[in-house]
């Protein structure tokens, strides 16, 4: 039991590892690719004269295994039912210079779905000068 505890930690760090390359590899790649992959952003917030910043979003659904959360991946017949308190709304934030060019990534999973969340800027002086 102990084995396969750590199995289980290695493929999520393996898992979290790549996660995390594939997003850093759209570091300094344009706007237009990433629409063109991703598809329209829900939002783009103007943060002049920065750039903007694109906030993708995808519902996922959690269920509570003994003492965590994880991911549902099966929905056959057979899938546990999964209640409004187990979905999950992960966000993809892309921040995009003036040029056009992606130069930061945030992920987040929020309860709130995408109608009933708000995102703001708020601008440091240093940042703007």
């Amino acid at each position: 039991m102990k084995n396969l505890h750590v199995l289980i930690w290695v493929i999520c760090l393996a898992s979290c590892t790549s996660q995390k390359k594939m997003m850093n590899s759209w570091i300094g790649a344009s706007k237009e690719i990433l629409i063109k992959d991703w598809g329209e952003p829900i939002n783009s917030i103007n943060i002049e004269p920065l750039g903007e910043i694109l906030v993708f979003v995808k519902e996922v659904q959690y269920m509570f295994s003994g003492h965590s959360w994880m991911a549902s991946l099966d929905s056959g017949p057979d899938a546990p039912v999964l209640t409004d308190e187990d979905r999950r709304w992960k966000y993809a934030l892309f921040m995009v210079d003036k040029e056009g060019l992606i130069h930061h990534w945030e992920k987040h999973v929020y309860l709130a779905p995408p109608g009933k969340i708000s995102f703001s800027v708020r601008a440091n002086n240093e940042d703007v000068n």
